[in-house]
């Protein structure tokens, strides 16, 4: 159990550090800030990979209890070992409750950063309209043959992130 608390705990500070990494994004992405939003991202998506990590880990640790004890892996979930009578049930439905309110915040995060990402792309094809409108300054700037092009929706970098 000791091994399989120490996972846990490992796992759930991972998720804290996403959850960090999350909120940066979005305050950059709330602030306007693209200069440093492929840094945000590239953190997001390290604390995402250390989070999978840590996860494989935990994984190991309750398979190979399982197969100790002669169980099957899919009972040895946090609401079980929270519910148990074992000295470590406590410890563990603290975990279990930290876990759903991180988890509840990352979907939050998450959620907020799309709607700003595609409010930043939405302004950015906005502006991009108008510097490429007919009859003005700007289009003699780019030159009268210039083709009008719609920016993408988000580049796939970010999606996969968000």
């Amino acid at each position: 159990m000791d091994e399989l608390a120490g996972a846990l705990t490992r796992q759930r500070q991972m998720l804290e550090g996403l959850v960090y990494r999350l909120e940066i994004l979005r305050h950059m992405l709330g602030k306007g800030e693209t200069r440093f939003l492929p840094f945000a991202v590239a953190e997001v998506e390290h604390a995402a990979g250390m989070l999978r990590s840590a996860d494989q880990e935990r994984s190991d640790v309750v398979a190979r209890m399982a197969l100790e004890r002669s169980l099957d892996p899919s009972t040895l979930t946090l609401r079980a070992l929270a519910e148990s009578d074992d000295v470590y049930a406590p410890m563990f439905e603290r975990l279990r409750s930290e876990f759903l309110a991180l988890t509840e915040e990352m979907e939050t995060l998450t959620r907020t950063s799309k709607v700003l990402a595609g409010r930043g792309v939405a302004e950015v094809d906005r502006v991009l309209s108008a510097l490429s409108g007919s009859g003005t300054a700007n289009s003699l700037t780019y030159g009268p043959s210039a083709a009008r092009r719609r920016a993408p929706a988000l580049a796939p970098r970010y999606e996969a992130v968000l």
